[in-house]
């Protein structure tokens, strides 16, 4: 008879406290779910759902980990701690880059919090962080010498791309970012990395409008993660055919989140090598 009463007061016990426990996980999951568009300002949905599928991930294998090394019991228990749990593993999906080099860019930013002088702040994209894997990704995509080709990131920012393509044996590494603000941040940055596997240290962050740039006269890989709107993207994409033109040489562009690809494309200087919604890859037909 004991054995009976406990057998189904136990499961009294978790229905109770599934129902409050059920409700915080939903209420932390729709802050996840409009913490992570928000921060996807830029990228749109592409740092949300990066952000998502990592998060996801995440949670599957500690709970997998839980389940194996504690027991299906205590795992139960540790429910009540599901709402903190989430939250903390959110926040470590978001920090991973950063933790992980001791370095400072994530966060979205809106250009009208920051003190930028260029009138042409007003076409230009909200700061957002490159997802490493859509940048690795993209890039282990070209049949490219590295050692050839000098990368210049046009619209830097706090320079997580720059920080990701000095993991690749680059010429030489640009990054071109017109708010005083951001840069300041990216060259601290710049200075705080360590990492092991970085393969190019010559790194240079230039605080000036892209449209203005002197472009290496090289041969140079672009990346933008839609840096710009229209009215400076086509003023963007003129700037790059002529470079090319007065000085015929191998480019690549790499466009992620690639809202106006088809500006690139109707300049007629480059040939398609890939193009999805995430991301679009140009060469030139240089030989």
């Amino acid at each position: 008879m004991r054995l009976a009463v406990t057998t189904k007061k136990q499961p009294l016990k978790i229905s109770i406290l599934s129902k409050p426990i059920a409700s915080s996980i939903r209420s932390i999951l729709r802050f996840v779910l409009n913490d992570s568009h928000r921060r996807g300002l830029r990228g749109k949905h592409i740092r949300s759902e990066w952000h998502l599928r990592k998060f996801v991930q995440r949670i599957i294998r500690k709970a997998r980990q839980s389940f194996r090394d504690r027991g299906i019991i205590p795992t139960l228990g540790r429910c009540v701690a599901a709402p903190f749990l989430v939250l903390r593993e959110y926040k470590r999906v978001r920090l991973e880059f950063d933790w992980k080099y001791g370095v400072d860019t994530e966060g979205s930013i809106l250009l009208s919090k920051l003190n930028i002088e260029s009138p042409n702040r007003v076409h230009g994209a909200n700061y957002g962080a490159t997802p490493p894997d859509i940048f690795w990704q993209a890039l282990t995509r070209l049949d490219v010498n590295h050692r050839d080709f000098i990368f210049v990131d046009l619209g830097s920012g706090k320079g997580r791309a720059v920080l990701l393509a000095s993991e690749f044996p680059f010429k030489e590494i640009i990054g071109v970012e017109f708010s005083p603000e951001l840069n300041s941040i990216a060259q601290e940055n710049v200075r705080r990395y360590k990492s092991k596997s970085q393969k190019c240290s010559c790194i240079k962050l230039l605080c000036t409008d892209f449209i203005d740039f002197h472009i290496p006269e090289e041969p140079v890989l672009f990346f933008l993660y839609y840096a710009c709107k229209e009215p400076i993207m086509r003023l963007l994409v003129q700037h790059i055919k002529t470079s090319v033109i007065t000085c015929p040489r191998s480019i690549y562009i790499v466009y992620v989140n690639p809202q106006l690809s088809h500006m690139i494309e109707d300049a007629n200087f480059v040939t398609i090598i890939l193009k999805t919604e995430t991301v679009a890859l140009y060469s030139n037909t240089v030989a």
